[in-house]
């Protein structure tokens, strides 16, 4: 009798698996350490599956082994699937039906760092215009002057306003003459004292000027007038009232029978 041969043990083995993207093709890649070509097996179902298998020996009676299945994509051809083995790697690659244009990437304008704004130079203010300097203005005549003119005559009003000076200016020498007697004669004459005419000017000259101006100015002669005889009319009312009072007071004597 031959000698039986010991059964197999099998250990579960999972791959390490990545995409290569190209154009016109994809590479799914397996990466297969410690085995060889004759241990794989590539296969693509019926039902649109691509089916990758393999066992090798490890030690004695034991073995490892894979399977893996992945769905193909309607993009590929499933009719030109290829595969090849290489350094460890079984790479099986997928023909694309529809190759995808790359699409065109625009070149980014490049990014243009930002300038701070220029500061703006301070705007320096206008000179100032210089005013215009008034011309000088004519020296009006004095206003008493001006009706002198239009009432007398300008003649007439130049002897009058020649005479005024000098009146003044004598005025004036007599104040300097006389000195203090002279101007208190003034203030006390200002100030309507009776005596200013023994210090100042004469008493008769004081009553021409009072008189003078009742004359000259009717409304003041007036106002004087109606004093007068308000007041003579209050004297009269007294008077009239005291008699009144004096008839009432006496008693009437009876007739004799």
């Amino acid at each position: 009798m031959g000698t039986r041969t010991p059964a197999r043990e099998y250990k579960a083995f999972k791959p390490t698996t990545d995409w290569a993207r190209e154009g016109g093709f994809d590479t799914f890649r397996i990466h297969l350490p410690g085995f060889t070509k004759d241990q794989l097996k590539v296969q693509i179902s019926s039902t649109g599956y691509l089916r990758v298998t393999g066992e090798r020996p490890v030690s004695g009676n034991t073995w490892i082994q894979f399977r893996l299945e992945i769905p193909i994509s309607s993009n590929y051809d499933d009719n030109n699937v290829s595969a090849r083995f290489e350094n460890s790697f079984l790479l099986v690659q997928f023909p694309k039906i529809i190759v995808q244009a790359q699409p065109h990437r625009e070149a980014k304008p490049a990014v243009q760092p930002i300038k701070p704004p220029e500061p703006t130079p301070p705007v320096e203010p206008a000179p100032a215009e210089k005013a215009p300097v008034p011309a000088k203005q004519t020296q009006e005549k004095p206003k008493k002057s001006t009706e002198d003119e239009a009432k007398y005559g300008p003649e007439t009003a130049l002897q009058k306003k020649k005479s005024e000076d000098l009146a003044q200016r004598k005025a004036t020498e007599e104040d300097h003459k006389w000195g203090e007697t002279a101007n208190i004669g003034k203030r006390m004459d200002k100030a309507g004292t009776s005596d200013a005419g023994d210090i100042g000017k004469p008493r008769a000259e004081i009553y021409k000027e009072n008189v003078g101006s009742y004359v000259t100015n009717p409304k003041k002669l007036r106002n004087l007038m109606n004093t007068m005889v308000a007041a003579l009319l209050i004297v009269l009312l007294g008077l009239y009232v005291k008699h009144v009072l004096r008839s009432l007071g006496t008693p009437k004597s009876d007739p004799e029978l």
